[in-house]
């Protein structure tokens, strides 16, 4: 007999009394063990990487929230994480608990994100990124050969490359401005680079925009330039590159 009816959870009873909770989410295992003795409970979440405490077992004194929090801890686990998404504006990084990183990210969608990662993953991580930096950079070279300035616009000039230090929320009032004030469709806008610039698809937004680039220039307030091209189905594409704050030389 145990202290708890866990539909969806595995529920164990031990020698000593001990309760032992567990539901399996993806490849995440929520384990929470509850003492009715000393009526104490301790809620952790192991990924197959490491085990995390979701509080410690002061903070369930009683049964009705530690059950509480272990469905809570459950219900999070089990949320489903975007397959796919660019990430725009800066990443907030802060130092976890022990030898982990806690990262907020913001997706162009307007979604937040926060991920936790350990020390070996962050190893990683900066390992894999300094490889896909070699990778663009050399891919960066080849196009400039072909064409050495692309872009045209109405603030066209000697242009100084640098990475534009441009926020979620600049990026997501810029698409927010063609999918109103444009009339733009969401799916023919594409935030790309960090934020940093955008691509819009299709004759008829491409026309749309530049029809009206002068409104365009004074609705967005930030330098910018453009580049025409064409996408891999033929129809019309527009890149353009900004710089809310003044990230350009002339």
């Amino acid at each position: 007999m145990t202290t708890f009816e866990p539909a969806g959870w595995a529920a164990t009873t031990g020698r000593d009394g001990k309760e032992t909770y567990t539901r399996h989410v993806g490849m995440v295992n929520v384990v929470a063990e509850w003492d009715p003795a000393a009526s104490l409970g301790v809620i952790r979440v192991d990924d197959g990487i490491g085990t995390r405490y979701a509080a410690g077992s002061d903070a369930f004194g009683d049964a009705h929230s530690f059950w509480i929090a272990a469905k809570l801890v459950a219900d999070t686990a089990a949320a489903p994480l975007p397959v796919a998404g660019h990430v725009i504006g800066g990443i907030k990084v802060d130092p976890g608990d022990f030898l982990e990183a806690e990262l907020d990210l913001t997706l162009a969608d307007g979604r937040e994100i926060g991920l936790s990662v350990i020390d070996r993953q962050a190893f990683d991580l900066i390992s894999d990124l300094h490889s896909v930096e070699k990778y663009v950079w050399a891919e960066q070279e080849d196009e400039d050969e072909e064409d050495d300035d692309p872009y045209e616009g109405p603030d066209h000039g000697a242009y100084r490359e640098v990475l534009p230090r441009v926020t979620a929320a600049e990026t997501l009032a810029l698409v927010e401005i063609l999918t109103s004030r444009f009339d733009l469709g969401r799916d023919a806008v594409n935030v790309s680079g960090g934020g940093s610039w955008i691509t819009i698809s299709g004759d008829d937004a491409v026309s749309a925009v530049l029809a009206r680039e002068q409104e365009f220039d004074g609705a967005i307030g930030a330098k910018w330039r453009y580049a025409t091209g064409h996408d891999g189905f033929g129809e019309q594409r527009l890149t353009v590159q900004y710089y809310p704050r003044g990230e350009y030389q002339t």
